[in-house]
């Protein structure tokens, strides 16, 4: 199906579309599509995401879905890879998978500091064949995340005061999140404790309790629930 294709590329995208936006996506999906069609002579299985053009119309108020979803969701963000993660926030809401929260941060700019050193929280402009790195406004809070789309996937994600998500890097442990949050944002591993009770054997046994059905809408509850007792 083709969205198992786009989970098996999705956490090292870069590698197998280049530039990540939204229509370089479209245009990879369209390309095997293709030679899978050309090469069986049968029809490709697009199960699951037939019926995307004309949900991602109705959820972003077009009034039609003849553009197609890549370029209603590009339109939605002035950054291609904003773009991108917009996406796939889409398309795990269209398929009805919830990705668990386990914690989340308030940023402050007063005791935390971006790294704009790397160009990984920027956003490039396309100057005369290159690309201009353009510093992304402070985050509002930053959050780590269970994906169910995938075993082993932990999300860094930072957004803004529109809950629009600035920032997403994928990860195979909490630790890796905790470790690039600092090398990122400048958040020490306990802020995370002291703010929010967090416990991380507590929130994995929460997540692992709830592995068997990860599209359940009761799972980001009980890591919280989880979090709370465990800290007392």
């Amino acid at each position: 199906m083709i969205c198992d294709l786009i989970d098996s590329i999705r956490t090292r995208l870069g590698l197998y579309i280049g530039h990540e936006s939204p229509t370089h996506l479209h245009s990879f999906l369209n390309g095997y599509i293709y030679c899978k069609e050309w090469h069986k002579k049968e029809y490709f299985d697009k199960e699951g995401f037939h019926g995307f053009h004309d949900w991602v119309a109705q959820k972003l108020s077009y009034k039609e879905s003849t553009s197609g979803w890549a370029y209603m969701i590009a339109d939605q963000r002035s950054d291609d890879k904003e773009g991108i993660w917009l996406f796939f926030e889409l398309l795990d809401e269209y398929r009805g998978i919830q990705n668990d929260e386990i914690v989340r941060l308030v940023y402050d700019k007063n005791n935390h500091k971006i790294d704009y050193s790397w160009l990984g929280y920027c956003r490039l402009k396309k100057v005369r064949g290159t690309f201009e790195a353009i510093q992304k406004p402070d985050p509002k809070e930053i959050i780590i995340k269970k994906m169910n789309f995938s075993e082993n996937c932990y999300s860094l994600v930072a957004i803004n005061d529109k809950k629009e998500v600035l920032f997403m890097r994928y990860e195979e442990t909490i630790d890796n999140c905790i470790k690039n949050a600092k090398r990122i944002f400048g958040i020490e591993e306990d802020e995370w404790k002291k703010n929010n009770g967090y416990n991380k054997n507590a929130a994995v046994h929460a997540i692992k309790s709830n592995a068997h059905n990860p599209t359940s809408g009761a799972s980001a509850a009980s890591v919280v629930s989880c979090k709370k007792t465990m800290s007392n």
